[in-house]
């Protein structure tokens, strides 16, 4: 996903932040309300779900965010990216960009 350099660290802070208070509230996520088992947030965020992953990093080389996901099925990739895609969009309109 492209981002400008000076805005992609921010806005994975920005998801960081929502997923943690998440974590702690055990609040679902998304329409499916997805529940976070755990979150790793070692360069970047890895939001663990039930039935698969999804990773948000910013890249060191080019204006970018990394992305990755992982799932049981096709169907739990899908819904696990449109939330992480859904998630980082509401970072950049909460930061302006």
């Amino acid at each position: 996903m492209d981002l400008p350099d000076a805005v992609k660290f921010d806005v994975v802070k920005q998801v960081q932040k929502k997923f943690v208070e998440c974590l702690k509230t055990q609040q679902g996520l998304g329409p499916k309300k997805l529940v976070l088992r755990d979150l790793i947030m070692i360069d970047g965020v890895r939001a663990i779900f039930e039935d698969g992953w999804g990773l948000i990093r910013a890249s060191n080389t080019q204006p970018a965010l990394v992305l990755r996901f992982e799932a049981v099925s096709s169907g739990h990739l899908d819904v696990i990216q449109a939330l992480i895609e859904d998630e980082l969009m509401e970072a950049r309109r909460t930061l302006g960009c």
